[in-house]
């Protein structure tokens, strides 16, 4: 029985966008300290915004993607100073633990409210997917129209956008156990993981959103290296999920060299072998199916080449030439991620690979700028990580006997009592 009650409609991305920021603001926003890093950060995070805006606006391809890509540009930028960032003041929040864990609880209900709308759906653009984890969604269709009365149509909506909701689930649970195990501050990835909902990036690229943008897989792979990054400790296993996201979606290649900086080369050798076997096996299962795309020789992932007569981005109103040194600037970035002369922690490893997947917007040709998801849980915990983050690989440990007398002890480490037990322990004053 239909009633007034449940007869809610969600707001429009415009709406989403400055109720998204007020909120934002009252929750982590440092009044006492305007100028503080804090805040420039959350600016930051709502700073593609508007290059959607324009794009649901429609007109020129140059405004909405050139501002797209200067928004990449500088999360690139922020990622690139993070280095030098070794302290920080704590910033609490301006909620406690209870009340983040139900607005975390309250914004997911409204993402599974966005999953189950029907109404403002609009077919994706022209060249559907060509990554390899398409065959995922091809068979999930198959198996939900041979047990449901519904058009192919239907069956596709609803594949991938509870495939998409299931991603979502994974890295939300992902970001709060990262946080509780290598920052040892379960209220740090409840700011996350709220952040990550409240934002209004998750409900505009949901598939068949109003601007026929939104992929399931450009949430699938960021799945895979959150929790790859849980397991940072066994390079095997991190280097299996990683492996699996490049086997599916390709473009996580980009990242391997900010692991092997990381791990040096006596782990990193586990890490690459474990990946590049898990890679090839899903090559080889997706070659042998018959189901494998024409990635690899797309024109829109290939700098040299013109960018194809039915992609949109802002290589379609500039020359796309351009692509070429951006590109080369690309891969001086990951060279000097992989042969950074200073010891890496886990802070400069998350802001590397946000680097590195921010910086594949730049000469992308298919939509270069809007794959905010590729990199946006990336960027949020290199913005609510703690000042010191000492979680090292497991070839740069120390033995007990250097550490020196009268030091603080290492902070980051879960709280016995779990992640939703005693949520924080107050960090020692450095």
């Amino acid at each position: 029985m239909r009633s007034v009650f449940f007869d809610f409609h969600l707001p429009n991305a415009t709406t989403w966008f400055y109720v998204s920021a007020i909120v934002t603001v009252s929750l982590f926003f440092r009044f006492n300290r305007p100028f503080s890093l804090r805040n420039l950060d959350l600016f930051l995070l709502f700073m593609p915004m508007p290059g959607f805006l324009l794009l649901l606006e429609g007109g020129t391809i140059l405004q909405p993607y050139g501002w797209l890509v200067f928004s990449s540009t500088m999360i690139v930028i922020r990622c690139l100073v993070d280095g030098g960032l070794v302290k920080r003041a704590f910033q609490p929040t301006n909620i406690n633990v209870p009340g983040l864990v139900w607005i975390s609880c309250a914004l997911f209900v409204g993402l599974i409210a966005v999953t189950l709308d029907t109404a403002n759906q609009r077919q994706p653009g022209p060249g559907g997917s060509t990554f390899p984890v398409e065959a995922v969604r091809a068979q999930g269709e198959e198996v939900l129209q041979s047990q449901a009365r519904e058009t192919l149509s239907m069956m596709r909506f609803w594949t991938e956008r509870f495939l998409t909701l299931a991603c979502h689930a994974g890295i939300i649970t992902g970001l709060v156990l990262f946080s509780w195990r290598h920052f040892g501050s379960s209220l740090a990835g409840l700011a996350v993981a709220a952040t990550h909902l409240l934002l209004p990036y998750c409900y505009l690229l949901i598939p068949y959103n109003p601007l026929g943008i939104g992929r399931w897989e450009d949430t699938w792979p960021m799945a895979l290296l959150i929790w790859a990054l849980f397991w940072v400790r066994r390079p095997l296993l991190a280097g299996s999920l990683v492996g699996l996201s490049i086997g599916t979606v390709i473009f996580p290649l980009f990242v391997v060299p900010a692991w092997i900086g990381y791990y040096g080369w006596r782990s990193s050798l586990k890490f690459c072998l474990t990946a590049l076997f898990t890679c090839l096996c899903c090559f080889f299962a997706a070659y042998f199916s018959g189901l494998y795309p024409s990635l690899l020789p797309s024109p829109n992932w290939i700098p040299w080449q013109a960018p194809s007569p039915g992609s949109e981005s802002l290589w379609r109103a500039i020359p796309w030439a351009y692509r070429i040194p951006l590109f080369v600037l690309h891969i001086l970035l990951a060279l000097f991620c992989a042969f950074r002369p200073i010891k890496n922690d886990i802070g400069q490893l998350l802001a590397q690979n946000t680097l590195m997947l921010a910086a594949i917007q730049w000469w992308l040709a298919d939509r270069g700028g809007i794959h905010v998801l590729w990199y946006l849980p990336l960027l949020l915990l290199v913005v609510f990580r703690p000042g010191t983050v000492s979680v090292l690989p497991p070839s740069h440990d120390l033995p007990p006997s250097t550490e020196q007398a009268g030091s603080n002890p290492p902070t980051n480490r879960p709280s016995r009592r779990g992640p939703l037990g005693i949520f924080t322990r107050r960090r020692a004053s450095t």
